[in-house]
């Protein structure tokens, strides 16, 4: 990849790569670190180099769901690895000039490569008769996968950040990531 940003030298690199699944991610925190931190790193010290924007895809996950609704100014508190590392990502991509921090909530919608994807699993169970077990105890904003990237692109290029808060939160006001008791 950094062959590709030196010789390319994009204006904007936006950086959508990581361990998402919440189980792999418990299951093996290193490989969630080295790929969800470790990268991101990576991409800092190149935007950084590059003059490059940077715009990180992180996750409502880093709000513990006690008190929405959640804005940029939000205090987090991660109840995962996977939400974990990716405070401690959104931390390094701040070192980045024009940065921009993109919290996408719970997205549903088939990908357009070959990656697995949670929704094209429990899409996959539901077609072949298997019983889905869900969380019970959330209320989440959902996000179609086609208007993350619309949100994405459109961020990436035209948003001013302020140097007080390179953040979008992209849920509702009313309902983001709750839980209930």
């Amino acid at each position: 990849i950094a062959g590709l940003v030196r010789s390319f030298r994009p204006g904007i690199i936006v950086h959508a790569a990581a361990v998402t699944h919440l189980e792999v991610a418990f299951r093996d925190p290193p490989r969630a670190q080295r790929i969800n931190v470790g990268a991101t790193q990576i991409l800092v010290a190149l935007a950084c180099e590059t003059d490059a924007r940077l715009v990180f895809i992180s996750t409502d996950l880093v709000f513990d769901g006690s008190g929405p609704p959640y804005d940029e100014q939000s205090p987090v508190r991660p109840l995962s690895v996977y939400a974990r590392t990716k405070i401690e990502a959104e931390g390094l991509v701040q070192q980045v000039d024009r940065s921009l921090v993109i919290r996408l909530p719970l997205m549903y919608g088939l990908p357009v490569s070959r990656r697995e994807a949670p929704f094209a699993g429990l899409l996959a169970d539901l077609r072949r008769g298997v019983e889905v077990r869900l969380f019970v105890d959330e209320f989440r904003t959902a996000l179609a996968l086609a208007d993350a990237d619309g949100i994405t692109l459109t961020s990436a290029a035209g948003i001013t950040v302020s140097a007080s808060s390179p953040f979008i939160n992209t849920g509702t006001s009313d309902l983001q990531r709750a839980i209930s008791n």
